[in-house]
């Protein structure tokens, strides 16, 4: 141990721990503690693990620095499964191997000021037999974690923080960092853990899963399988967080770690464990994050439990370990000079991650390839250019209002504007001060990236980054965290970067050179010209100088409205450039023949170079053959056109027509470019076969290679000057030529063959790949142990490309009308199994045929297959059917055949027309669905239990899972799947509110197959109430028609009361009754009996509130409430509770108002007991509140206050009684009887009706105003 080191004493929270060998299980231990500790490295063990024995080897080599005089060794103690014998005697420590605790022994001599600690933590999953289990779960460790971590570091809370964690101990980190991340005002001072994070190694830890919990769970119970016992599911679960909260914490922790500019280095483990049959406990696929920008991955050549164990600083794997966490603590300060960490160096180091970062993220491979493959511009050409008068122009400051910075060079196919533009983009480069200069060269012979705008918008920003470091300031303000799922760029998102860096480079002028648009997609090309365009303008505007040169053959034919055209054909130094050429590279002397023949080269070549270089070549050999006396002859021989010159270099000669054509055929259909040995090994796949052996690559060299393709191709390929040099044709023009102008059938019509060449091109490619796997690779002389597989594939190159594009180019031959019908019928599947999982996948040896080419997206060859809905059926595979692997790798054709599949089997007739149909949901899927988290690599298929297959599809599709629409739509058609209660209710909402789907599928017809009739009633249900809310008049009446909606229907008895809410006794009257029309109501009225309360419920406050006539009446459809009303008295009848009762009861004034104004509304009708309105507006309110009532019943008219009931009450009787002992009735009394006296007045001609009137002695006859016999 280091001398500064004071005994050999490890701090727990609680004060010193025991000696070093016996760390406590749970809490947080301080095993080493250097003084001025510069940074702090923290050790997590997994649900099983402990926070000793999981970092220890049993058999290792303690530093001697660490021994010292203490004897402090941690000894194995014996097992327990062996007894000590009679003469056993203690082994000193000196003679027998010591245990290694690594964070003790070994990480205090590779990072010397790094503070050591170690967390434990026990999930109770080993004893659960034993004690009453604990109640914690991860959130619970989490939290306990954070706040003993925040103490312990209290003293110095900005040290920079590194985790090391083992298995799912990652889950326990992430959630931590989570819970820290997010705490404020009282718990501020939680957040410097999450703050002062700098890195995170894992061991073997998963992160994927669509489907969390099922994958944890998986995980959790192998981990204790290994560990020699099972684990109980329920203490799982409880363990556990929801598949939600997990799905949360792995698409959270992404970004956050990109915020933070974390340091995460991923472990995986390189063997597998017995007790699982040599399978791995965490797969690759699993075990890494999938952020590249962040993330190295590396293997341990070690099982899961025994990956994070080390004999010693020599151990090899010790040393991976050693240098990634160098790596982490590099920009860690050392000793007395660190100090704290003050905010200002926190932010200056993210903006250097961010920045980092971001380059990290716009780099790609063949990024320049392009450009350094063109070969340099020979000596003495292109200069004009420099003095060109347009060139001039537009480097010129002073005219950019003119052209906007816009140089467009335009030439015919092989005139040499590629060089040409390599040589402006060089001579700018060095000759350019205080300007950025950067480029792109569209390749179309390349890859993807190579030949897209997004390729190129990702390497002109890199580039001005790059070149331009103050700019990357003004990057500090981007949230990097919210590029895309996966980093996917977007050339949207990569415009605006541009844009962004290029007005930032004021102090900074840019010139960009762009080659080749005429090798990119012409839509693409017209966007971005446009797009640059706009940007020279606003460029313009505010003073930033930004130029760009294009150059293109002409076409694509896109209008600049602003800048300069350069036409080479038209120019004088480009015809002295062809003649200094010939003068130099034309080797056939100085005679008069030859400045004559020079001259004839430069005459027929009509300005094109790529002939120039070409026809020189041909005239040279011709030369050193002793024929210059044919040199004119010959080149009169020669076409004077590039394409037709191409034609007689392939066809001049009959040599080794078998390679050329195979070498043209895998150059041209190959997949993707290959690399040189690949290419080579696979011409010999195709013409001698028997051959076919490891590459020794010291006798079959690179050179050697270069010049057998140089050779089998006759000139025409070449080898691209990159990182990773691939092959491919010398110029554009030859694909051209061989594709378009049918070049390919001048080879191929001397073979005999027929005129499919595509076809037959992929059916030999095919063939090369089975040769190539036939090929004994697990011979005695290869060792198949997984250390040494890289070295078998580098000894095999072709090998890769062959196991996984064998089915590509069986496809092809297919689609272009091959049959491969007897090449599925014979493939060794299990062979290719076998070699496609040495490269990563994890087929399973029961894996379908079927199930392979889904993910392989080979669509013709699945149309071969059975239509016998083996799509739907469940395999022991990651994604569980083909159906699901099309989906999870993005494999639209595979998902277009299984649609088109189907087509032989019957349907049940919602789709309306098939082939429409399938081409309307590919176009869906290609644009919207393979974005969906549910249906992306890490979908897991879900099953019951690990190893278990659900019985049947309907269990195993679990569409409710999926939460796809179209995927659900397509299955009910076939009749592959019964949909859930709930899913058909959502489906249905979604019916109305998607165009999407309704272009896939009818609604009505989609219902009618729900077989379950109370299922049926409420998807109607939904779908009439969402197309009542859009008022889709044609919906609802087909539903009606179709008899698929109850207008008494409500969705109380279906749901208990939490489910349901509020809405739960609405019926679809009531949402038509508020938005109308009135034809809808009408239907609905008609289609069936309607029940009294559906039009008016009675007493109940909830029902009134969601009934169909206050509903019309509140959205001011008054002639749908006169319409409701009219059937409310059909149903209702004579005597009946009515829609005014419950209004006055409610206060509804706007509702008595309308009610009132409607033709249909005959005056307050009494109801069973003979009470009106009234009576109960003034026998259940107050006499503030009748005052109101009373006041507007009165108003309206059609009411009188002394209509009593069956009882002989009338509501004046009542308010009398009460303003005997409550003065505030008297104003309802006076109210009252002044309607009554006007009523009288108006009925019998008495004048006047006079409440003071003595009751004795008066000669006048008194009328009462109560009295029955007065009733109106």
């Amino acid at each position: 141990m280091p001398a500064y080191i004071a005994g050999d004493i490890s701090y727990t929270m609680d004060g010193p721990s025991h000696p070093s060998g016996n760390v406590p299980p749970t809490g947080l231990t301080v095993v080493f503690d250097p003084p001025e500790a510069s940074a702090d490295i923290v050790f997590v063990h997994g649900f099983t693990g402990h926070p000793e024995r999981t970092w220890t080897h049993k058999n290792g080599a303690v530093p001697s620095s660490d021994r010292g005089d203490n004897h402090d060794d941690i000894v194995e103690p014996p097992s327990k499964s062996r007894k000590l014998g009679f003469f056993s005697q203690a082994t000193s420590s000196r003679t027998k191997s010591q245990a290694v605790y690594w964070p003790r022994h070994l990480l205090p001599e590779t990072i010397p000021l790094a503070r050591v600690l170690t967390y434990g933590y026990d999930t109770h999953i080993r004893h659960w037999i034993g004690p009453a289990v604990t109640k914690s779960t991860v959130y619970d460790i989490a939290w306990d974690f954070l706040v003993a971590l925040e103490a312990e570091r209290r003293d110095d809370p900005t040290r920079p923080l590194i985790f090391v964690v083992h298995s799912l101990g990652g889950i326990v980190i992430k959630e931590l960092l989570r819970r820290s991340s997010g705490c404020q005002l009282g718990q501020s001072h939680l957040r410097c853990v999450f703050e002062s994070t700098t890195g995170i190694m894992f061991f073997g830890t998963p992160h994927s899963g669509a489907d969390p919990l099922p994958f944890f769970r998986r995980i959790t119970e192998m981990v204790a399988a290994v560990a020699g016992f099972s684990a109980p599911e329920h203490i799982v679960n409880a363990l556990l967080p929801s598949s939600e909260r997990l799905r949360e914490l792995r698409d959270e922790f992404g970004p956050m770690a990109l915020q933070q500019g974390w340091i995460i280095h991923s472990f995986q483990e390189q063997h597998g464990v017995k007790a699982l049959n040599g399978r791995k406990v965490v797969d690759d696929t699993s075990s890494y994050l999938n952020l590249s920008f962040l993330e190295t991955t590396q293997h341990i050549g070690r099982n899961h439990m025994d990956m994070c164990r080390f004999t010693g600083v020599e151990d090899v794997e010790y040393k991976k370990i050693s240098s990634a966490l160098q790596r982490m603590a590099t920009n860690v300060p050392t000793g007395r000079t660190r100090g704290r960490r003050t905010t200002a160096a926190i932010g200056s180091s993210n903006s250097e991650n961010q920045a980092q970062i971001l380059l990290d993220l716009l780099r790609f491979d063949q990024l320049d390839a392009r450009r350094t493959t063109i070969k340099k511009a020979h000596t003495k050409t292109c200069k004009w250019l420099l003095k060109c008068p347009a060139y001039i122009d537009w480097l010129d400051i002073n005219n950019f209002e003119d052209h906007h910075g816009f140089l467009w060079i335009k030439g015919k196919p092989g005139t040499g504007k590629s060089t040409l533009m390599k040589y402006a983009f060089t001579n700018a480069y060095r000759t350019t001060k205080n300007t950025v200069v950067i480029s792109f060269f569209f390749n179309a012979r390349g890859e993807m990236l190579e030949k897209s705008t997004l390729g190129m918008f990702r390497s002109l920003v890199l580039q001005v980054i790059e070149r331009v470091p103050e700019i990357r300031k003004g990057f500090d303000s981007l949230d990097l965290a919210t590029v895309p799922g996966s980093y996917q760029w977007s050339v949207e998102a990569l415009k605006e970067l541009f844009g962004h860096a290029v007005q930032m480079s004021r102090k900074s002028p840019i010139i960009c050179f762009i080659d080749a648009l005429d090798e990119c997609d012409e839509r693409e090309v017209r966007d971005m010209v446009s797009y640059f365009e706009y940007l020279g303008e606003l460029c313009v505007s505010v003073g930033v100088r930004f130029q760009v040169c294009f150059s293109s053959r002409y076409y694509p034919n896109i209008t600049l409205v602003r800048g300069l055209i350069l036409r080479l054909e038209h120019q004088e130094g480009h015809g002295e450039d062809i003649e200094n050429y010939l003068s130099t590279e034309l080797k056939i002397g100085r005679t008069k023949l030859a400045e004559e023949v020079r001259a004839e080269v430069q005459e027929k070549s009509s300005g094109v170079f790529m002939w120039v270089v070409l026809v020189a070549d041909i005239l040279n050999k011709e030369h050193d053959d002793g024929n210059m006396h044919t040199l004119r002859k010959k080149l009169r021989d020669i076409p004077a056109e590039l394409h037709e010159l191409f034609r007689d270099i392939l066809t001049r000669d009959k040599l080794q027509q078998d390679r050329l054509l195979l070498c043209i055929q895998w150059v041209l259909f190959a997949r993707t470019p290959r690399r040189p040995e690949e290419l080579y090994f696979a011409i010999l796949s195709g013409i001698q076969p028997d051959i076919l052996e490891s590459w020794n690559a010291d006798e079959v060299t690179e050179s050697v290679i270069e010049k057998f393709l140089l050779s089998s191709s006759k000139g025409l390929v070449e080898v691209t000057k990159s990182a990773c040099p691939t092959v491919q044709f010398i110029h554009e023009s030859v694909r051209d030529f061989l594709l378009k102008e049918d070049g390919l059938h001048d080879i191929w019509s001397d073979s005999g063959a027929d005129s499919n060449f595509q076809a037959r091109s992929h059916e030999r490619l095919k063939q090369c790949c089975i040769n190539y796997i036939a090929i004994d690779v697990f011979n005695s002389e290869n060792s198949q142990e997984p250390s040494d597989l890289t070295a078998m594939f580098r000894s095999y190159p072709f090998l890769e490309y062959a196991v996984h594009e064998i089915f590509y180019h069986a496809d092809a031959a297919q689609g272009a009308g091959l049959s491969q019908e007897e090449f599925l019928r014979k493939f060794q599947l299990a062979r290719w199994i076998e070699l496609r999982n040495k490269f990563g996948s994890s087929y399973s040896a029961t894996a379908s045929l079927l199930y392979i080419l889904a993910e392989s997206d080979t669509a013709n060859l699945i149309r071969l297959c059975p239509a016998d809905g083996s799509y739907v059926k469940p395999e022991n595979e990651p994604y569980g059917i083909p159906l699901f692997a099309s989906l999870a790798t993005s494999s639209a054709n595979a998902l277009r055949a299984f649609l088109e599949l189907e087509a032989k089997t019957p349907s049940l007739g919602i789709l309306y027309d098939f082939e429409v149909t399938v081409d309307r949901i590919c176009k869906i899927y290609s644009t919207r669905s393979w974005e969906s988290r549910n249906f992306d690599r890490d979908f897991t298929f879900w099953k019951d239990k690990p190893g278990d297959t659900p019985p049947n599809p309907n269990i195993l599709l679990r569409l409710d899972l999926a939460r796809d629409n179209i995927l659900a739509l397509f299955l009910l058609d076939r009749g592959r799947v019964e949909l859930s209660p709930s899913w058909i209710t959502q489906l249905s909402r979604d019916f109305a509110n998607s165009e999407e789907l309704r272009s896939i599928a009818s609604p009505v017809k989609t219902l009618q197959t729900v077989r379950d009739p109370a299922v049926k009633l409420l998807a109607g249900y939904e779908l009439f109430v969402s197309a009542s809310n859009i008022k889709d008049i044609e919906l609802q009446k087909a539903l009606i028609n179709a008899k698929c909606v109850d207008p008494n229907f409500t969705r109380i008895g279906l749901s208990n009361s939490t489910s349901i809410g509020l809405f739960g006794c609405v019926t679809p009257l009531f949402y038509v009754a508020g938005n109308g029309p009135e034809s809808i109501i009408r239907l609905l009225l008609e289609s069936g009996r309607v029940l009294p309360q559906t039009i008016a419920p009675g007493y109940q406050k909830l029902q009134w509130l969601f009934s169909p006539i206050k509903a019309a009446a509140d959205s001011g459809q008054i002639e749908c409430l006169s319409l409701l009303i009219r059937e409310s008295k059909k149903t209702q009848g004579h005597k009946s509770w009515t829609p005014l009762h419950q209004a006055v009861l409610e206060e509804d004034q706007k509702f008595i108002k309308r009610l009132f104004a409607t033709h249909e509304f005959e005056g307050d009708e009494p109801d069973h007991d003979g009470r009106t309105a009234l009576w109960h507006a003034i026998q259940y309110r107050s006499a503030r509140d009748a005052v109101e009532m009373a006041s507007l019943l009165l108003e309206l008219g059609r009411n009188v206050a002394s209509v009593a009931d069956d009882h002989g009450v009338s509501p004046l009787d009542i308010a009398e009684r009460r303003a005997v002992s409550t003065s505030d009735w008297k104003a309802v009394v006076e109210i009252l009887r002044e309607q009554v006296c006007a009523v009288i007045q108006f009925s019998s001609g008495v004048e006047a009706c006079n409440d003071d009137d003595d009751d004795d002695g008066s000669d006048g006859e008194h009328v009462n105003p109560t009295s029955r016999d007065h009733r109106v």
